[in-house]
């Protein structure tokens, strides 16, 4: 009767009042650990670092527009290289000039007239690093600036 009654006792089911087993609570750190390298495998920096110069670039684009509304006549943002970018007033002097850090960038001219509208189209900028793309857009007919 005493090994019977072991036996039940063991395999009973648990109450609410009882805790986690220490192999229970290993059991899900290690699954957490595996969990927590596999996600973390790209560089979570990465990522907030390109998200920067995309807002960087957003707020360049609107500088450029700001100063053409501003009376400065018409401002231009220009790709430089694949890692720069520049600001230019009509006469074409320098007004802002910017390097990317791990980030290129792709070709691209946008004119502000004294109405802050664009050139004649839309223009799509790519901002890509270690994998990951972003584009920015500026709107032809309102001027607006939008990042996805």
């Amino acid at each position: 009767m005493g090994l019977q009654m072991g036996v039940q006792r063991r395999w009973r089911s648990r109450t609410p009042q009882d805790g986690v087993t220490l192999i229970e609570l290993i059991i899900v750190m290690v699954l957490l650990g595996i969990i927590s390298v596999s996600v973390m495998q790209r560089n979570p920096g990465d990522l907030f670092q390109l998200d920067a110069q995309v807002v960087q670039l957003v707020q360049d684009i609107r500088l450029a527009q700001s100063l053409a509304m501003n009376g400065g006549g018409n401002h231009t943002i220009r790709m430089v290289s694949t890692t720069s970018y520049e600001i230019v007033n009509g006469s074409g002097v320098q007004v802002s000039a910017v390097t990317l850090a791990k980030a290129t960038i792709s070709n691209f001219s946008v004119t502000f007239n004294g109405k802050g509208y664009p050139g004649a189209n839309t223009v799509i900028i790519a901002l890509a690093g270690n994998g990951l793309t972003r584009t920015v857009q500026v709107i032809r007919t309102t001027g607006a600036v939008v990042a996805s």
